[in-house]
C-alpha cells in the first residue's frame, strides 16, 4: 500500500490495509495500524482471531470488508451479524 504515501503529511491518526499485519515502511511508523479480518477463513474463528489481535495490543479490529459486495467479503448480512455479536 502506498510506498510513496506520506501519512504524517496528511496528519493521519490511523490506517488499515485490508490485512492483519501492518504495512512495511517508515511512512507508517508512529501511525496507528488497525488490522482487518475478512473472508471465509475467519468466519468460524472470528472471536479467536479478534482476541489474538487484542492480546497483541491492538485497540480496534475491522471485520468483513463490504460483506454485501460479491467482489469483496460476499456474505449475507445475517451471517455477518451472527459473527459480529461474538467478536
Amino acid at each position: 500500500m502506498g510506498k510513496h504515501l506520506d501519512l504524517h503529511r496528511f496528519k493521519a491518526g490511523w490506517y488499515f490495509n485490508w490485512a492483519r499485519e501492518p504495512s512495511p515502511g517508515q511512512q507508517y511508523e508512529g501511525v496507528e495500524f488497525v488490522p482487518m479480518l475478512w473472508g471465509e477463513h475467519y468466519i468460524s474463528e472470528a472471536e479467536e482471531h479478534v482476541n489474538d489481535l487484542i492480546n497483541q495490543g491492538y485497540k480496534y479490529v475491522l471485520l468483513f470488508n463490504e460483506p454485501d459486495r460479491p467482489d469483496q467479503c460476499n456474505m449475507p448480512v445475517l451471517e455477518v451479524y451472527e459473527i459480529y455479536k461474538y467478536a
